[in-house]
């Protein structure tokens, strides 16, 4: 019975999510959006940037950018710090620069900043006067004409709380980088037009996101503080409202993504935490809501989307307590579930590669960086699984920003850690030789397809798998 749960555990979940981003991705395909009439803008709209140990320049050229905006005279931006009262006047400092050069910009100061980034939010939410409310990371930067655009749908649609735009990664600068921001071009198309297209309920985005203010105040009471991601839980909770969210795919929003594999490990160990976090704490929302029964399904598998990384890693320690028990080839008992995964898994490599060639990339590039991808994947498993299990029984996370700009460079003089990554692939590579040399094929040519994301991590990126 342990033997047939493995095998399960290592191909079907991730058969599953594979599969739901290949469908989504060709469906969302055939449903292009066409433009809208350009009106005047003449609501009034908050800019809320919640603060915490970011790079004062980031800061200034988020102002910047705001700056340039023709409409910004019917904007307000809110700057939420909990930082550090010295480095609470210095953000002052760079908002006075802008209030002189005409943009309106308040900086709200939080002496006991709680509620993790959703009280920050919800400051600068009773603060706001505006009709529009939009939540801006200092990393991102939009175009105005998604706000135009946004606000003016909302006008025609009474019924929609949210417009989402298109994440995009600003920089690509290191292998992390641009595996990363070549991965968020197919997810975001898969999954939002793919939503779309199907009509199923989009979730909002932590930056690019514009809401009905009216909507977060008096039908929300704001954003739930006790939630580490604060797209995720009110996009359950305006599901449960009955109310839509609409997808603009025109439009992007331009994120930074994490340079180094250290960086990335922080933000996506609170993203798992928060997507399961979510999952559990809005379970009640997402099933009472009016949605069919396989729209909220698609949305627990979204809050669940790391899931099948984490099977496979507990499918691997499985696996290796079977072998070594009772040596022998369990994966080759049940040859043929390994070979329908490998069928899904190169259909959706296919898809992935069309995504990208569609956006410039070579057949080459696109398949390098669907390797790179697959490899932080694995090395990060160790990771998500931690999290999914600290969720999982409700323990207190803390707070990690993602660190950025001055601050991600000097991650290089961060702390040693354990280097648990290394030692499973190390493990698994030498595992896998013995089984192989003992001819259990197919669980050893397994174990070595498995070591070969630790060990190329550990070969490009062994200073981040190092230090903390």
């Amino acid at each position: 019975m342990l033997e047939v749960f493995t095998v399960l555990l290592i191909y079907v979940p991730s058969a599953v999510l594979l599969l739901t981003y290949t469908v989504m991705y060709y469906v969302g395909r055939k449903h292009r959006e066409e433009g809208r009439a350009k009106r005047a803008f003449n609501d009034r709209i908050t800019v809320a940037i919640p603060v915490r140990n970011e790079p004062i320049e980031y800061i200034d050229e988020a102002l910047a950018s705001i700056s340039s905006w023709s409409i910004r005279d019917r904007v307000e931006v809110v700057i939420v710090s909990d930082d550090i009262y010295e480095a609470y006047q210095e953000i002052e400092r760079v908002a006075k620069k802008w209030r002189d050069q005409g943009v309106t910009v308040y900086v709200i100061w939080r002496r006991e900043p709680r509620g993790y980034k959703a009280g920050a939010l919800n400051t600068a939410l009773w603060f706001s006067p505006s009709r529009y409310f939009y939540v801006m990371d200092v990393d991102s930067r939009v175009a105005e004409d998604f706000i135009v655009e946004a606000c003016s749908l909302m006008e025609e649609n009474p019924g929609i709380a949210a417009v989402v735009s298109r994440w995009r990664g600003r920089n690509r600068e290191t292998r992390v980088a641009e595996a990363v921001s070549s991965s968020m071009e197919f997810m975001v198309e898969a999954l939002y037009r793919g939503r779309r297209a199907l009509n199923l309920p989009v979730f909002p985005l932590g930056t690019g996101t514009v809401y009905r203010t009216s909507v977060l105040r008096e039908e929300l009471g704001g954003w739930d503080e006790n939630r580490l991601l604060d797209d995720l839980e009110i996009g359950c909770r305006i599901m449960r409202l009955g109310r839509g969210i609409a997808y603009m795919d025109r439009h992007w929003v331009y994120v930074e993504v994490p340079r180094r594999l250290s960086s990335l490990r922080i933000q996506q160990e609170r993203w798992v935490y928060g997507a399961v976090d979510v999952a559990i704490a809005r379970l009640r929302d997402i099933l009472s809501s009016s949605q069919p029964w396989y729209a909220k399904l698609e949305a627990l598998i979204y809050l669940l989307q790391y899931l099948p990384a984490i099977a496979v890693f507990i499918g691997f320690l499985l696996l290796t307590l079977i072998t070594t028990i009772k040596p022998y080839d369990v994966l080759f008992n049940y040859w043929y579930i390994g070979v329908a995964w490998i069928a899904v898994a190169a259909l959706y490599a296919l898809s992935f590669i069309d995504s990208l060639r569609e956006k410039g990339y070579s057949t080459w590039k696109a398949l390098v960086n669907l390797g790179r991808a697959s490899a932080i994947t694995v090395v990060l498993s160790p990771v998500f699984a931690k999290a999914f299990l600290k969720a999982s029984l409700r323990l207190r996370a803390v707070f990690k920003r993602t660190p950025k700009g001055r601050y991600e460079a000097r991650a290089s003089n961060a702390k040693l850690r354990f280097p648990v990554e290394a030692l499973i692939g190390i493990y698994a590579l030498v595992y896998s030789i013995h089984l192989i040399t003992n001819r259990i094929l197919f669980c050893g040519g397994w174990f070595l397809t498995y070591s070969l994301g630790y060990i190329y991590s550990l070969i490009r990126w062994w200073r981040d798998i190092v230090y903390r």
